[in-house]
């Protein structure tokens, strides 16, 4: 069934006008379309029938008059439910005359007196003077407002200026104050950082104030939310008085008449919004009404925070810009200032920032705590303020190990009240109070009185649909809140009971009820703390949900031989180290671990801090929709102005004009714009979690629109997780053995790792390690709890004495032998070739090492260098006390072992695309050098045919540049060079290359980045330090990794994605379940996808209200309105189907080779957004135009009189005229926005829009063309036989005009056809080949200009020169890093 006829359906069961009704003379229809008009007159009343007229009785054929003023013979008879149009005559005249036909304008001439005798009349029953403004009632509220508003103003200048109590403690007065009070510094967050740091500026602002509760606050505070909530009351009660006097009930209503209702309901509602946005100002107001006070007496401490809103350099406006934001934060200034002097504001500094209010709790012992930010702050008995809990459980290694027989009861207490509890104390999220939180932003305010101005005036129906508009809006958004805050909330929870030694015995406690310094028995599960262990060798620990590592990890216990004054790294000591958050899959029974954090301060809590703190990155469209909006209201009070203009030279009383106004403002700004980016990322929120994507942060899925800068892991990222064995070099008496292997070679490959096998999962540890092992054919035996038994391919048995784990600054990992049979002990070493060759001896390396590692590295080869030496200690137990740098060295080399890295089957896919995306791929990997460049050419990230230059250290520290094809040393282009249109040469380096430079300049550093596409040999801290580089310099970066060594560079970078198998990855906003590097494209088309929708919403709904708004001048400029029906289709239906359906399109399947655009007031969208509103307003123009060059309309226009009634202003050619048209602009305009340009699918394949714009076309078209019940749904081409049930009424009510009708020629129905499709197809011609299509035209030409620069037609080659980077030429010319620069870093 089609919509058209599914509503003809519906309205043809709805009653209609009485059949006799349209029959008679009184609702004659001249249908003959001519001039002059024919029809009926209107009705004269009198007293009595004798009275009337001579042209007002009844003729001799049909004598008999109707109480209507039709006219039947005597055998028809009149109904009896006719009904008389005097029946409620103020003047008692209740008789109707016969009501005669004849040409409308002969009507006033030939009845002249008995309408000027019905005129006198009115005029006769005046009204009541208006009820007094100084009657009692208005008295007591005047009384009311204005005493509260003084208590409010007086008390908040007696708290703030007149007596205030207790001190804001800014940090520089305490670093003034001097070393006596160091030790109760208000560190409010990172402080301790920033004072050792030296950070003056950031010292400066933190502040803590100290307030608390008093009964005179409180009673003002209930004094103030009743106050708050009496307007709307008074409001409501003013609305049932306009009904029941509209209705006639006979209530208790004070005001004689409407307009009085109105006048009041005007004054209130202006007094009322005034005040409660004056109250909008504060944090809270609650928070208004605390006393201040000593830190001692405080029940609350407000906590200053600056905003951490940091302006990028490299990010350009345009002038006019700069020129209206300065304006606008001149005014905003002013504002502050105003604000900031009624509420007596002094605390507040100058800058942009918040007060947060946080409740202060009395701990056991008596002191007090406070809550910020999830970290807790203290004041004991002999502290002036609050001060950081921090709790440091020790320094060195036996300093965890002095500390092996746990904590007493009494220090538990301490501890607990120092940190607080194992506790992450987010409060569980509820949807109600989501809803709550978001209803009570200073939108929602404004909104809620728009919506009372539209409950009046018969509009309520059109309040019930801004409230539902409202209500979907708002409740869209709290649910994607509240759906984001359960999901960290339920990563933040931890439950179950650990044992733990207290008082020398052991006992079960809950989780929460660890403190930093308890010892704890290990059991299988997610641990809660962050842990060291103490005892216990190979606990088996997944830690995928914390860093994304793809496979379970060893730990073992700290080293009770370390030396006592070696301090704990986390970094270092990893391998002993359990993080909170991690699962703990095999342990045996008794090993322990000391906690050393708990809470938010342990590994998971930090991570969890990030996301629950995280303050996305400002786009421009964050600066420029403040600027939109000033625009808007600055709009809105124009056109505020324009509509009192119109109406107040015609209408009689300015309250009417008062309303007609205030619907204009209310259409400035639509209800759905706070909408529009939260419901796009929750859209794309969604579908990414299909493609088994989780997301931690959605608002991440705005920043990766604008990703142009792609960093890569290329182990386990670009090639597959495991390494192909390829062969084994033996080196023996001085000569190299291929593919064979030595009895050293072969010892070394079966012990020389940190493997341990368990019984449920096998082998566990590296994957190199795993396959270096299984090549060996060596046997494992773990039974032996204190030692490792490894048996190689010899046969000789070896038992592991000691291990060192990989270390990413020493490159090497080693591990201590004994023979069984003869207990002689080796120590066998390996590690990359360049740090190998510093550990071994001279003697025992080959002369061609550097040649064979180089050539290896170079056709993508993965290779271990392997080196021995014997241990002559006497036995195993002096071997542990031996340094590791004493047994990593004088080695002798054994050979090489060969691996190779697989790439992965759509690695060359992913990256065509990224480079055809506009985004730039750089590898940044802890292999070898040349094995990332021999990979980066395989898989397509540098072209095949490009020069790649490397960059490593020499003997003497100084950088030498060398061609990859040839291993000729070079001169380093400079920068002009490298950017020049025929240069084709990409640079590679190491990290410790890329930390000379960076230690050098970083403006120099980072104009060689530009052109860097390899770094090898890089450490964790190395992949961090070069991902902030970009982010600082203005790139908006992306990561993708595997975990493990990228974690760091994965939360450094604006958009993390951790190829990982755990859901409840925290490690980084994105987790690819599937482990599938094409993840990232998934990521950045959903990114783009979500940026492009938002903003097509965006236009939509700015659109639909300017649209709304011409639509409702223009019917103020004929004092006219639509009628119900029409309005709940625009504004409800049309309008939230639309506005909800443009963003479902899907994200395009190929990456754009532009990123969108994330301004508001850039070319695109402005000329997307001003081009389609004037073909708007031009087509209603037409409309108007065409309707007024109709012959029959000049004598069918609408003459404004009285715009009182609202029933009776629908029902003419102008508003039908001018609804067909902006109303089905509401529609065309979406259909505009639906194109995808390159970022979403094409239009047909949001289905969901797509349905709905054709089922609505097909019904503004229908009741176009028909003449029925559904076009009198809409009272379009409508006659009274029609007529059916309005939105408000009960029953049907005739035509009101003076032709009784509003049925159209069928010629005028199809230029009103002609008109709308036109509007139609301008609209989308200008956003698909004007907008869009020069914008693709611009972005090729864009990218053909970047395609010559990077000189594919004529490369230059770097001539052969020995160089350093002292000798290379840097020129200080910026490069240009960010194209589009629409981002402004936070």
């Amino acid at each position: 069934m089609t919509l058209p006829a599914g509503i003809f359906l519906v309205v043809s069961l709805l009653p209609a006008v009485p059949s006799s009704y349209g029959q008679g003379i009184p609702g004659y229809v001249d249908d003959s379309f001519s001039c002059p008009l024919v029809t009926s007159c209107p009705a004269i009343c009198v007293s009595d029938a004798a009275d009337c007229p001579d042209a007002a009785t009844c003729p001799q054929d049909r004598p008999l008059l109707c109480a209507d003023g039709s006219c039947v013979a005597f055998d028809v008879g009149c109904d009896p439910d006719l009904y008389s149009p005097c029946e409620e005559n103020v003047c008692g005249n209740a008789v109707t005359c016969a009501i005669p036909v004849m040409e409308w304008d002969a009507c006033s001439v030939v009845f002249e007196q008995a309408y000027a005798e019905a005129e006198n009349c009115d005029a006769a029953d005046e009204l009541p003077a208006l009820v007094s403004w100084t009657a009692p009632a208005f008295v007591v509220g005047y009384c009311w407002i204005c005493i509260v508003t003084a208590l409010i103003f007086g008390y908040c200048a007696y708290n703030q200026r007149l007596a205030p109590i207790g001190e804001v403690l800014p940090l520089d007065e305490f670093i003034k104050a001097g070393s006596r009070r160091k030790s109760s510094y208000p560190v409010l967050e990172d402080m301790t950082k920033s004072i050792q740091e030296g950070n003056d500026e950031t010292l400066r602002i933190w502040t803590q104030t100290a307030y608390k509760k008093t009964f005179a606050g409180t009673s003002i505070y209930v004094l103030t939310v009743a106050t708050f909530w009496a307007f709307h009351c008074v409001l409501a009660v003013l609305v049932k008085f306009y009904y029941d006097q509209q209705w006639e009930r006979e209530t208790n209503n004070p005001f004689e008449d409407e307009v009085q209702v109105l006048s009041v309901f005007v004054v209130v509602l202006i007094i009322g919004f005034v005040w409660s946005m004056h109250l909008k100002w504060p944090s809270s107001i609650r928070s208004l009404f605390l006393r201040r006070c000593t830190f001692e007496e405080a029940d609350f401490v407000a906590v200053w925070s600056p905003a951490s809103e940091q302006i990028n350099e490299n990010t350009k406006r345009a002038r006019h810009i700069q020129r209206i934001l300065c304006c606008m934060d001149a005014v905003g200034r002013c504002f502050t200032a105003y604000f900031s002097f009624l509420f007596s504001d002094v605390t507040r500094p100058k800058i942009k920032g918040s007060f947060k209010f946080c409740p202060v709790e009395i701990n056991p012992d008596g002191s007090k705590s406070f809550t910020f930010r999830l970290r807790r702050y203290n004041m004991g008995p002999k502290m002036a303020c609050f001060h950081p809990g921090i709790m440091d459980v020790g320094k060195t290694l036996h300093d965890f190990l002095d500390q092996s027989d746990g904590l007493s009861e009494d220090e538990v207490i301490q501890r607990v009240a120092s940190v607080g509890s194992n506790k992450i104390d987010i409060k569980k999220p509820h949807p109600v109070r989501s809803i709550l939180e978001e209803f009570n932003k200073l939108f929602y305010v404004y909104q809620m009185y728009i919506i009372w101005t539209w409950l009046n005036y018969w509009y309520y129906y059109m309040g019930l649909i801004y409230l539902a508009t409202l209500i979907a809006g708002g409740f869209s958004v709290a649910y994607i809140k509240y759906k984001n805050d359960r999901d960290l909330y339920k990563l933040s929870q931890l439950t179950g009971d650990v044992k733990v030694l207290r008082d020398n015995n052991l006992m079960e406690k809950k989780q929460d009820e660890l403190v930093p310094g308890d010892v704890i028995t290990l059991t299988p599960g997610v641990a809660s703390t962050d842990m060291i262990l103490i005892s216990g060798e190979n606990v088996l620990v997944d830690e995928a949900a914390l860093t994304g590592e793809a496979h379970p990890v060893v730990k073992s216990a700290i080293d009770p031989a370390e030396d006592k004054s070696t301090l704990y790294d986390i970094k270092t000591h990893r391998a002993n180290t359990v993080f909170a958050g991690t699962s703990i899959v095999e342990c045996k029974e008794g090993d322990r671990a000391i906690v050393i954090k708990a809470g938010s301060f342990s590994t998971r809590g930090e991570l969890i801090r990030d996301i629950l703190f995280y303050e996305r990155h400002r786009f421009k469209f964050d600066v420029e929709i403040e600027i939109v909006l000033g625009i808007l209201i600055i709009w809105a009070l124009i056109a505020f102005g324009i509509t009192v203009r119109l109406l107040g030279g015609v209408v009689e009383n300015s309250v009417y004009t008062f309303f007609y106004g205030a619907y204009v403002v209310a259409s400035v700004i639509p209800p759905l714009l706070p909408t529009v980016f939260v419901v796009s990322v929750g859209i794309s929120h969604e579908r990414l979690f299909k493609q088994r994507i989780a997301c931690s942060e959605s608002q991440a899925i705005l920043v990766a629109g604008k990703v142009s800068v792609a960093f890569f892991d290329k182990t386990g990222t670009l090639t597959k997780q495991g390494l192909d064995f390829i062969s084994a070099q033996s080196f023996v008496d001085g000569k190299f053995y291929p593919n064979s292997f030595s009895k050293g070679l072969t010892r070394a490959m079966g012990v020389c790792h940190t493997l341990f096998k368990s019984d449920k999962e096998g082998m566990i540890g590296n994957q190199v390690d795993v396959t270096m092992f299984q090549a060996s054919n060596a046997v494992m035996d773990c039974s032996n709890t204190k030692s490792i038994k490894i048996t190689p391919q010899d046969g000789s048995p070896l038992a592991v004495t000691k291990r060192f784990e990989f270390d990413h600054n020493r490159m090497t990992q080693s591990v201590v032998v004994t023979d069984i049979e003869t207990g002689r002990m080796y120590a066998f070493v390996k590690g990359s070739a360049e740090a190998m060759k510093r550990l071994c001896t001279k003697e025992s390396l080959p002369t061609d090492f550097d040649e064979r590692a180089k050539s290896s590295a170079a056709a993508g080869i993965y290779q271990i260098t392997l080196a021995m030496r014997e241990v002559t200690q006497a036995n195993p137990d002096d071997c542990a006390s031996i340094p590791r740098d004493e047994i990593e060295s004088n080695l002798n080399f054994l050979g090489f072992l060969n691996f190779k890295n697989q790439l992965r089957e759509e690695t060359n896919s992913v990256l065509q695309e990224l480079a055809s995306g506009d985004v730039r791929s750089i590898m940044v990997t802890g292999d070898s050098i040349f094995t990332g460049v021999c990979i980066a050419k395989e898989s397509g990230m540098v072209s095949p045919n490009s020069q790649v230059l490397i960059g490593l250290l020499d003997e003497f520290g100084k950088i030498v540049w060398t061609d990859s094809a040839t291993d000729d040393v070079v001169s380093l282009p400079s920068i002009e060079q490298l950017q020049g249109p025929d240069c084709n040469i990409n640079l590679a380096v190491s990290g410790e290359v890329w930390t000379m430079l960076l230690a050098r300049s970083e403006t120099d550093a980072m104009q060689l980045a530009n052109h860097i596409k390899v770094f090898g040999r890089c450490s964790p801290n190395d992949k961090v330090s070069i991902v902030a580089t970009f982010v600082k310099n203005g790139y908006i970066t992306m990561m993708c990794g595997d975990g493990g060594n990228d974690c760091g560079a994965l939360k450094t970078a604006h958009v993390g994605i951790a190829l990982s198998d755990s859901e409840a990855s925290i490690v980084s906003p994105f987790t690819s379940l599937d482990k599938s590097v094409t993840s990232v494209l998934a990521v950045l088309k959903e990114g783009r996808c979500a940026l492009a929708s938002a903003l097509k919403v965006y236009k939509y709904e700015l659109m639909y209200g300017q649209v709304t708004t011409f639509n409702q001048m223009a019917n103020a400029y004929f004092g006219i309105t639509f009628a119900e029906w029409n309005w709940v289709f625009m504004d409800a239906i049309w309008m939230i189907s639309m506005a909800f359906t443009l963003p479902r399109a899907q994200a395009n399947k190929k990456l754009s080779p532009a990123r969108p655009t994330a301004s508001l007031l850039g070319a695109h969208t402005m000329s997307s957004y001003l081009g389609i509103l004037l073909i708007n307003f031009l087509a209603m123009v037409v409309g108007l135009v065409a309707l007024n060059q109709q012959s029959w309309y000049s004598c069918r226009k609408w003459v404004l009189d009285d715009i009182s009634n609202a029933f009776v202003l629908g029902d003419n050619y102008e508003s039908t005229v001018i609804w067909l048209i902006t109303g089905y602009q509401y529609l065309s305009s979406a259909a505009a926005y639906n194109f995808g340009f390159t970022h979403r699918a094409p239009w047909w394949s949001n289905c969901r829009l797509v349905f709905f714009f054709v089922a609505f076309t097909v019904l503004h078209y229908y009741v176009t063309l028909s003449e029925d019940k559904v076009s009198c749904l809409f009272r379009i081409n409508c006659g009274n036989e029609n007529v059916v049930r309005p939105v408000i009424g009960s029953e049907p009510y005739p035509i009101n005009n003076n032709w009784n009708t509003t049925v159209m020629p069928y010629s005028f129905r199809w230029v009103m056809i002609g008109i709308m499709t036109a509007n139609l197809f301008l609209n989308m011609a200008w956003e698909y080949y004007v907008v869009n299509g020069l914008q693709k035209k611009l972005t090729a030409k864009g990218r053909a200009k970047k395609d010559t620069r990077q000189g594919e037609h004529a490369p230059r080659r770097a001539s052969v020169k020995v160089s350093t980077i002292q000798e290379s030429t840097f020129e200080t010319k910026s490069i240009r890093k960010f194209e589009d620069e629409e981002l402004i870093c936070v």
